[in-house]
């Protein structure tokens, strides 16, 4: 709405990626996620950066690399970035070894003190990085995704990775919204999956099994492996196979003829590899910490916005928030879906839908969310099921089909 007229936005820019990997060795978690937002940003730094006068300063390659970490930029390189790289680099070995021949009873001081000198080194590497003014990411991120097992918006490692990202890229806003899950076509990832279905199965077989079994081994070697050594070996080979297919179908993606000048295929790094490594910690964190009892996220949507700590912390800012204020305009919460009352079971349009409630405090989440609402009123006895008329209610005020209550 701009001063009470509605606008429609229209793209004037599309990028599409597809990230190839082998679910049954690298499965979709929250981890996984955050990993392929940081391979697309640091891969394709000109989509995800602001436009400003020095975006064509430095060239992308350049920019990729400022981002994981002409002539006038090798001379940066080798004047600036590399020895502060260095420095860093062996600070990290630094603490390595220390760790790698360290004792039960070793004192704890010392590895404090080497980590000082790495914090110290990093920030040399970050204030070069900020000399140089390279583009500033977008602020602002929405992504629509699936709502399958272990990537829901209320997952414990969604919704640490989606703040990570928000403080790596220093953005105002970040929302995840889930989108209609028995509607395929609402939802742009099953459209873009769709759209390379043809590239993929081009008429030609793809072999998913590479490498046979057994395959350079010679008979004493078989003949010397035992029960476990064999289960360990068909493991490896099984995931060498995956990967292999995951090239091949990386290789049609790019050399399909019209797609390719669309879509960009990448193959997804293997765990290790990763950004973010430390996944079994996070969930051994999750399991002993008493955060998991701060207020969750919707059903559907979970929402990071610049300054949002003052809504649970009496109107004070966080640490990050005292020193990471709003970069561009300020903007207010997206209001969650309220029945219009006077044209039901129809919703009121964004613009005209309220934060808060009548008492003026803020909305409770998912209070007209139905399927949350069947559950807390089925489980608190407000909602009988053999009730057609308490049925009927229900359907008209969260505006959903009597038949799916």
């Amino acid at each position: 709405m701009d001063n009470g007229v509605e606008t429609i936005l229209t793209a004037k820019e599309d990028s599409h990626f597809v990230v190839i990997r082998p679910k049954a060795f690298v499965p979709s978690t929250g981890s996984v996620w955050a990993r392929e937002a940081v391979m697309l940003r640091y891969r394709n730094p000109v989509v995800f950066e602001a436009k400003t006068i020095v975006s064509t300063v430095y060239s992308a390659e350049f920019r990729t690399l400022c981002a994981m970490s002409m002539e006038s930029e090798k001379t940066i390189l080798a004047k600036c970035l590399a020895p502060n790289l260095s420095m860093f680099l062996e600070k990290l070995q630094e603490i390595i070894d220390y760790l790698e021949s360290s004792k039960d009873d070793s004192p704890t001081r010392d590895l404090a003190e080497i980590n000082d000198r790495i914090v110290d080194s990093g920030k040399l590497v970050l204030d070069t990085l900020k000399e140089l003014q390279l583009p500033p990411v977008k602020l602002r991120w929405v992504q629509l995704t699936d709502a399958g097992p272990g990537v829901g918006v209320s997952t414990f490692s969604m919704r640490f990775h989606d703040a990570e990202l928000v403080q790596l890229f220093n953005l105002d806003i970040q929302e995840r919204c889930h989108r209609s899950r028995d509607e395929s076509k609402q939802n742009e990832v099953q459209r873009t999956n769709s759209a390379i279905g043809d590239a993929v199965v081009n008429g030609t077989i793809i072999d998913w099994e590479v490498q046979k079994r057994f395959e350079v081994m010679t008979p004493e070697e078989i003949d010397g492996m035992s029960l476990s050594k064999y289960e360990v070996y068909e493991e490896g080979r099984m995931e060498r196979n995956a990967w292999m297919v995951v090239e091949e179908v990386q290789n049609r993606l790019d050399d399909a003829p019209v797609l390719s000048e669309y879509i960009t295929a990448y193959k997804l790094q293997k765990i290790e590899n990763m950004f973010f490594f430390n996944e079994e910690h996070l969930s051994s964190y999750q399991k002993c910490t008493t955060d998991n009892a701060r207020k969750k996220p919707g059903e559907l949507l979970s929402e990071f916005i610049t300054e949002g700590c003052r809504e649970h912390l009496d109107g004070t800012l966080s640490d990050y928030c005292s020193s990471h204020h709003w970069i561009g305009h300020e903007l207010s919460r997206v209001p969650q879906p309220v029945l219009d009352q006077a044209n039901p079971p129809h919703f009121l349009p964004v613009w005209r839908t309220p934060l808060n409630n009548d008492q003026g405090k803020p909305r409770s989440v998912d209070d007209y969310q139905p399927w949350v609402q069947i559950y807390r009123l089925f489980k608190s006895g407000s909602l009988d099921l053999e009730n057609n008329g308490a049925i009927e209610n229900f359907s008209m005020k969260y505006a959903m089909d009597s038949d799916l209550v």
